[in-house]
């Protein structure tokens, strides 16, 4: 074999073992790639499973029934309630539809306000006086879902969890009737989008699609 050869079969032996060499790296590279992808499915698998518990013990029944009850007030009520002020609600009792909503209104009230109630609220008919003290326990009540409700939404907007897990077990929450909404009032008045941007996002996220989840997510349940 002549000098040239030897070069020549050198070279060939050099190109296969780099080309093998390649091969094999961008085969660990790829494996890698998955498993960290499958490792990162995990986790936020296993954060979604967390929030889920985490916002069943947070949320309690008082704040559930502030939300009710907020859902139902105008935009100047609803400033007033964001500066803790006192205000008034008119609840009259001119027909079935009418008191049913005056009853189911007053049961959130008492719900919320516990022993507030007899020292913070006047009822009036069809006028409902809220003294600041219930005003400003209201307040703090959607203060806390909202904050609550942010945390998870959060989450979701940033990736830390499973979108189609957080989508399906979240849905109801800002679903109301035919559209997707949460507080919309009460958080216009509190700074609007700035003040909750997870929350716009989720919202927003339904609204543009009444059917839309994410890839892979299953239908959503109705709660």
């Amino acid at each position: 074999m002549s000098h040239e050869q030897l070069l020549e079969f050198v070279q060939i032996v050099t190109n296969i073992v780099l080309a093998g060499a390649t091969t094999t790296l961008c085969w660990q590279l790829v494996i890698m790639k998955r498993q960290f992808n499958e490792e990162h499915r995990i986790q936020r698998n296993i954060y979604s499973n967390t929030m889920i518990r985490w916002w069943a013990e947070q949320i309690k029944r008082e704040m559930a029934a502030a939300r009710s009850f907020v859902e139902s007030l105008s935009d100047d009520q609803c400033r007033c309630l964001v500066e803790s002020s006192p205000f008034t609600i008119s609840l009259d009792e001119s027909d079935d539809a009418s008191k049913k909503h005056r009853i189911y209104l007053l049961n959130k009230l008492r719900v919320c306000l516990e022993s507030h109630y007899t020292t913070s609220v006047k009822e009036g008919n069809p006028v409902i006086e809220i003294g600041t003290d219930a005003s400003n326990r209201i307040r703090s009540l959607c203060v806390s879902y909202l904050n609550s409700v942010e945390i998870v939404m959060s989450a979701w907007r940033h990736n830390l969890t499973d979108r189609a897990i957080i989508e399906e077990e979240f849905k109801y929450i800002v679903h109301l009737g035919k559209k997707y909404e949460l507080l919309s009032t009460f958080r216009k008045a509190s700074g609007g989008i700035e003040s909750f941007p997870a929350i716009y996002e989720y919202i927003d996220h339904f609204n543009k699609n009444e059917n839309h989840l994410s890839p892979g997510s299953p239908q959503a349940k109705s709660h």
